[in-house]
């Protein structure tokens, strides 16, 4: 037989567990009700940015860069599109198609309808002879920032590449130093 605060232990992890999967449950279901209302109507929202530098810890950073040595510009929409790898991926018909999921295109939509600033995309150079970019954090924000007709948009990029950024987006402008 079982020592009685062995027991205790043993179902207090049950009870724990099961609170647990009922939050990811009720989670699970917002987001599905969320997807559901934006697949419907798109509500009219605009694209909210965080540019400061504290924005940077908010993203995946890629390999070998810290946060600390990442630099935001800020770039016009089509100069933008000229320089990614595949703009097409980004189509705003693109929103609600396996291209993306779901729940991330439905948290930045519900982020951006509470007015809440998102960190920029962050980019990286795509092969070792090609002038262009791919997006290695953000692609859901800048999805539906081009699906809600924003006209520029922010990118983060190592200090390392900043020449590159700046030949590759002739017209975007750096807001950190």
């Amino acid at each position: 037989m079982e020592p009685r605060n062995q027991r205790t232990g043993v179902e207090e992890e049950l009870r724990a567990l099961n609170a647990e999967r009922k939050r990811d449950a009720e989670e699970f279901d917002r987001i599905n009700r969320l997807i559901q209302r934006y697949k419907m109507e798109m509500p009219q929202i605009s694209a909210q940015w965080d540019l400061s530098q504290d924005s940077v810890q908010h993203n995946v950073m890629p390999e070998g860069y810290e946060e600390n040595e990442m630099v935001i510009f800020e770039c016009d929409m089509a100069g933008f599109l000229g320089g990614l790898d595949d703009p097409s991926a980004f189509d705003p018909s693109t929103l609600w198609t396996t291209e993306h999921w779901e729940d991330n295109i439905a948290k930045v939509i519900k982020a951006w309808e509470n007015q809440q600033r998102l960190s920029p995309v962050v980019l990286i150079k795509y092969g070792d002879e090609k002038d262009l970019a791919f997006v290695s954090d953000g692609k859901h924000r800048l999805t539906v920032a081009r699906a809600c007709g924003a006209t520029s948009i922010p990118f983060m990029v190592g200090q390392k590449l900043v020449s590159w950024a700046e030949t590759t987006f002739p017209t975007a402008r750096r807001i950190t130093v």
